[in-house]
């Protein structure tokens, strides 16, 4: 730490520097009671040795767990991708089964639920809605595993940052004694073990181990002071390792409920295909006794009409009644006719009193026809071509008298 210069500054600028060099002042005291304290024996520098690289392995270590929890928080994504892919199909099988509910809801309407056909198909569709809770079921757990990793990651996350800080800084302070061993008024072995001491061991760290060293450190001259310190990076690496402990484990758990939901998810595409065919033999059961039901009332003198007829639109409606009104006035118009022949009204009848009923009449309506009244029919028309010849005269006459 250089002494800062403070040559030609202001009040504020002078106070600032004067606190500097109090610290500066601090430090090196320290240091100075630290290697008077010093590392004097080898056993002493190997135990601080030991501590320095399990400080400085925490942060190796949580570099490692780091790894673990990225990988795991990949694997539970992959788990909702798959869960999202089988989406489709579950919903169609879904859409299936709503299928077969509604035909077996018309079947209980038409009072045939207890069909055979219907009640085998009723309990081959009690697996596929069983499937589908489980499929549910199994996905919910998955996607709670998922949020559980991410919550767990981010926990271990945050720990490993605080171990590493903290035991980096703590590693660098043990090394300061250190490097004081070699130069101090220790022991030659102490002074050779410093210069032989390395930075990092040949393998992770781990509670248990760095506990042993805080513990072997605890009564060494310029590190007993400091075991607050080196307890605050174990309880940090305590919690990231908890957290990275819920991360393997929620994740593991997610897996084993994906390995249920790909199997379900299996069933319900086959359970697709046999709810479809389901609704179509319930659709067949419906039919079958719609149509019985359709030719009993027929022979009971009461058909049913076709829903195509009954339900055609109004203007064919309206124009079958028009066709019926025409044929039934024709028909009446027919009727009359032949009942004025038979009966005389007609005016032919009317003239000849009742010869109308006579044999000359011509039976229309039977099929029958007797000789024409020819007789009659040429009387009257002479008598009228007379009449009109007469009346015709006297009017000529009438007009010449005028004039």
């Amino acid at each position: 730490m250089e002494k800062p210069s403070c040559r030609g500054a202001g009040w504020a600028q002078l106070l600032w520097c004067y606190g500097t060099c109090c610290a500066l002042l601090l430090r090196l005291i320290v240091e100075a009671s630290q290697a008077a304290e010093g590392l004097k024996t080898k056993d002493e520098v190997e135990k601080a040795c030991h501590l320095a690289q399990q400080l400085k392995e925490v942060s190796i270590t949580l570099g490692v767990i780091y790894r673990t929890t990225e990988r795991h928080s990949v694997q539970v994504e992959a788990h909702k991708t798959a869960i999202d892919k089988h989406a489709d199909a579950v919903s169609r099988a879904v859409e299936a089964l709503t299928r077969v509910d509604v035909a077996l809801q018309r079947l209980k309407e038409l009072g045939k639920a207890n069909d055979t056909k219907a009640v085998k198909i009723i309990e081959n569709i009690t697996s596929a809605r069983e499937n589908l809770a489980l499929f549910n079921n199994e996905t919910q757990a998955v996607l709670t595993a998922r949020d559980h990793v991410h919550k767990h990651r981010a926990a271990a996350l945050q720990g490993w940052s605080d171990a590493k800080e903290k035991g980096d800084a703590a590693a660098e302070d043990v090394w300061v004694l250190l490097n004081a061993a070699k130069k101090g008024n220790g022991s030659a072995d102490a002074k050779a073990a410093a210069e032989k001491c390395s930075r990092y061991s040949s393998s992770s760290t781990s509670e248990t181990e760095l506990q042993k060293a805080i513990d072997a450190a605890a009564n060494v001259g310029g590190l007993s002071a400091h075991k607050s310190k080196y307890g605050d990076v174990l309880n940090k690496f305590k919690l990231s390792n908890a957290s990275v402990g819920a991360v393997r484990d929620t994740s593991d758990r997610g897996g084993k409920h994906m390995e249920k939901v790909n199997n379900v998810a299996k069933l319900l595409k086959d359970a697709e295909v046999s709810l479809a065919a389901a609704a179509a033999e319930i659709e067949e059961v419906k039919n079958a006794h719609e149509t019985k039901v359709q030719e009993e009332m027929k022979r009971n003198g009461n058909p049913i009409e076709n829903e195509s007829e009954t339900n055609s639109g109004g203007n064919a409606e309206s124009q079958g009644n028009g066709d019926r009104e025409d044929k039934n006035d024709e028909q009446q118009q027919v009727d009359e006719e032949e009942t004025k022949v038979e009966n005389g009204s007609s005016e032919e009848g009317s003239c000849c009193g009742n010869e109308s009923n006579g044999p000359h009449v011509m039976k229309k309506r039977h099929g029958v026809e007797g000789p024409r009244p020819v007789d009659v029919v040429s009387g009257f028309r002479s008598y009228a071509s007379a009449s009109f010849a007469l009346l015709s005269l006297v009017r000529v006459g009438m007009l010449q008298v005028v004039v």
